[in-house]
């Protein structure tokens, strides 16, 4: 029998250790798929939703943890218009508000602003200015609600009525609210302000000329931080400790499966200890005992790994059917993120088979041969 065979005989003579061993790998590799593709497809649905609008460069607060807890004047919108190359800006108000048993994203716009005009509409209008009471719902959110035009919605405790069904224009607007900048304002106890100014650039393909009009926006407003949209994610603190928490989050997984593996491994190879007796004193070298070690724990690995890959699709599948998270949390899943769950699955299987088979080489076979 060749080496592989052997590996393989060796798991498979203890089936119930095997399994449990390549499930908690799976387990570690379906928290870091699951893990990795939320806090991507958060990120990309900010983006996408950016880009749906033709917005080229967002403003915030400058030293602002998130976009939404920073205050900007109003009176601002219009002197980011005046500047050279900019075709549009909107002031938008944002924040998160309870309606009915949801928390999701309210957005307030003026009605004289570019993102007015590129809102779809399913139904109904868009509630106006004067409209002190009405709110527009995506519809998503609408279908959950059973809700229509005319209907009543209870938000932060304040009866508003339903003045238009919304198109999505991407996964962040499926479960979103749209008011009239005022009625926002005046809803946030935030009068005259906005949290957000969204860019629309004149030859915004120009990259050399969307650079400098950057350069001249930080420099007019110093209190201000202007980003290309494609920025954002590197930019934004909170993108930031999201990926930071996501990787830390799916290390520790990880390092909890080599620690599984290893602990398997290690039982094994103190159990058959004679066995490895035998092998080396019929003239198996130390290489090809360490090699033996090292293909189990890559077959645990392995195995592991299509666990995992399932049972992560299989959570992402649900998280994203969730009422609650539908819209504002749209997976982002790729090839890349299989190949890096194979590289960490195999790695965790390798790095846990490394101490046992250091072990099982170590052992003296006249040693070994008097074990029982």
């Amino acid at each position: 029998m060749n080496l592989s065979g052997v590996a393989m005989r060796n798991l498979a003579s203890r089936p119930l250790r095997s399994t449990l061993t390549a499930l908690g790998i799976g387990v570690a590799v379906a928290s870091f798929i699951a893990l990795v593709c939320t806090a991507r497809g958060v990120t990309d649905s900010w983006l996408r939703y950016l880009a749906d609008r033709g917005t080229h460069l967002i403003g915030v607060r400058k030293g602002t943890v998130d976009f939404f807890s920073g205050s900007i004047e109003q009176a601002t919108v219009a002197e980011v218009r005046g500047m050279e190359g900019v075709a549009a800006v909107a002031g938008e108000l944002v924040g998160i508000v309870s309606l009915e048993d949801r928390v999701l994203v309210a957005v307030g716009w003026d009605r004289t602003e570019y993102l007015w005009d590129q809102v779809p509409l399913a139904s109904g209008a868009l509630p106006a200015p004067a409209q002190r009471r009405g709110a527009a719902l995506g519809e998503d959110l609408a279908e959950l609600l059973g809700k229509g035009v005319g209907d009543n919605v209870r938000i932060n405790g304040r009866d508003f009525v339903v003045t238009g069904i919304v198109r999505p224009m991407g996964p962040l607007s499926r479960n979103s609210v749209v008011m009239a900048l005022p009625t926002m304002q005046d809803f946030l106890e935030r009068p005259g302000k906005v949290n957000i100014l969204e860019l629309r650039v004149r030859d915004s393909t120009d990259k050399e000329r969307l650079a400098a009009l950057k350069q001249r926006l930080n420099e007019r407003f110093p209190d201000l931080r202007f980003y290309e949209t494609g920025e954002l994610a590197e930019q934004n603190y909170m993108a930031r400790f999201l990926r930071v928490f996501t990787w830390t989050v799916s290390w520790i997984a990880l390092f909890m499966g080599a620690l599984v593996t290893m602990n398997t491994l290690l039982m094994s190879v103190t159990e058959r200890t004679y066995d490895l007796g035998v092998l080396a004193a019929i003239g198996w070298p130390p290489g090809r005992i360490l090699a033996m070690v090292l293909i189990e724990g890559v077959v645990l690995g392995a195995v592991g790994c299509v666990v995992g890959s399932l049972l992560g699709l299989g959570v992402l599948r649900l998280l994203a059917g969730l009422p609650m998270l539908r819209g504002i949390m749209a997976p982002a899943v790729s090839g890349w993120v299989f190949v890096e769950a194979t590289g960490a699955a195999l790695g965790v299987g390798l790095v846990g088979a490394l101490y046992p088979a250091w072990r099982a080489v170590r052992l003296n076979p006249v040693d070994a041969l008097r074990y029982e």
